[in-house]
């Protein structure tokens, strides 16, 4: 009997001098919230490297007189934020804004519009939305 004497007072005094077990829980929305913006950076990354892909095959078109050089780019701002939703297989989703930017050179040759100076023409707002579903972000 004392040995459960014993036992019941020390899971007693753990219980009333252990930190409140919320401090341990998870937090669902954080992980998720923390989750997509890990996603949002790698989603960017992607974009990013088709920028590159893009500057490495710039299209080139002459109107007129002159050579019109392009390429599109995307913003090294973006924002994002999740979202409860009603449904059980996809509880959130995830709602990213950045820019698409629209880079253009003029020039009077070809060559010379393809090695230009590049000025950005045109900025268009993007909003994509991903859904979160057994456990990941899906796109």
């Amino acid at each position: 009997m004392k040995v459960l004497f014993t036992v019941c007072a020390a899971v007693m005094c753990v219980c009333l001098f252990a930190p409140h077990s919320v401090v341990y829980a998870i937090d669902e929305k954080q992980d998720v919230e923390a989750s997509f913006q890990h996603f949002n950076q790698q989603w960017m990354e992607h974009l990013y490297s088709r920028e590159e892909k893009s500057k490495a095959n710039i299209a080139c078109r002459q109107v007129d007189d002159v050579f019109v050089a392009e390429y599109t780019g995307y913003s090294r701002t973006y924002s994002g934020r999740t979202k409860k939703t009603d449904c059980r297989e996809t509880p959130y989703i995830g709602i990213l804004n950045y820019q698409e930017q629209t880079f253009v050179s003029r020039a009077r040759t070809y060559e010379e519009a393809i090695r230009g100076q590049f000025k950005l023409y045109q900025e268009c707002p993007v909003t994509e939305i991903f859904s979160f579903s057994g456990g990941k972000w899906r796109y």
